[in-house]
């Protein structure tokens, strides 16, 4: 799926080969800090939906829509790209464990924190670390992959 090879930097998770962080705008910098990682999916992601839709629609209900429209099936790919602490990936691995899912993220301190998560979930995303903006390769992508952005 990605045009260079993987490499282990620490259990469970990879990186690509020729990784380099990116520069970003001040305001997503803060995505480098494992402050943020922590408290994001607890006090912001769980949260966000509910806040911003003032409570007519909240994260439980994106997660069963996002269930419904990608309906993995065995064997299939997902790259869950810019995954943050992975929820997409745990959600979809705790219901259909025979797919893969690629769960991709340039934050290091993001993809530590999906791998706590999926290690307490008792699930096995492949955490990458890697810049997918120009990293993936449509042409190993099957027709049954399915590209998500959390």
């Amino acid at each position: 799926m990605f045009k260079t090879e993987l490499k282990t930097i620490e259990p469970g998770l990879f990186s690509t080969s020729d990784y380099r962080r990116p520069g970003v705008p001040i305001a997503q910098a803060s995505n480098f800090l494992p402050l943020t990682a922590a408290l994001y999916e607890p006090l912001w992601r769980k949260r966000s939906l509910s806040i911003i839709t003032l409570g007519a629609f909240s994260v439980e209900q994106e997660l069963e829509l996002m269930l419904e429209w990608i309906n993995p099936q065995p064997n299939q790919v997902i790259l869950d790209a810019a995954c943050s602490a992975g929820l997409y990936a745990r959600t979809i691995l705790a219901k259909h464990n025979q797919v893969t899912i690629h769960a991709v993220d340039f934050s290091l301190p993001f993809l530590r924190k999906a791998n706590q998560y999926a290690q307490r979930d008792k699930v096995s995303p492949v955490l990458i670390q890697a810049d997918v903006s120009h990293r993936f390769d449509p042409a190993v992508a099957t027709p049954r992959t399915n590209l998500l952005e959390s």
